[in-house]
């Protein structure tokens, strides 16, 4: 194929109206990025994980010896990636 210059005209208007699409749509890109990755780092604690998955204490204990869901230690402190709690949840549903 020939190489071909093709040359665009906008006026002021379209060129505006083109860049604030193109701004809206990186920034839609960028809050939805920003999003998932707080909700990864959201924290639940022991009582809420076992609410939200309706299972007891030894339960989450056993997982954790099974590796099927890994607590995140603070201090004392247990607590479960919101992420790792709604996994389980849809491979439930």
């Amino acid at each position: 194929m020939a190489n071909q210059n093709v040359l665009y005209q906008l006026s002021q208007e379209d060129l505006h109206t083109e860049l604030e699409v193109f701004g809206r749509s990186l920034l839609d890109a960028y809050r939805a990025e920003q999003e998932a990755k707080n909700k990864t780092n959201e924290l639940l604690t022991a009582g809420k994980t076992m609410a939200r998955l309706g299972v007891s204490r030894s339960t989450l204990f056993r997982w954790e010896k099974d590796g099927y869901l890994k607590p995140v230690r603070i201090g004392a402190k247990v607590m479960y990636n919101l992420a790792d709690v709604e996994a389980i949840e849809r491979g439930r549903a």
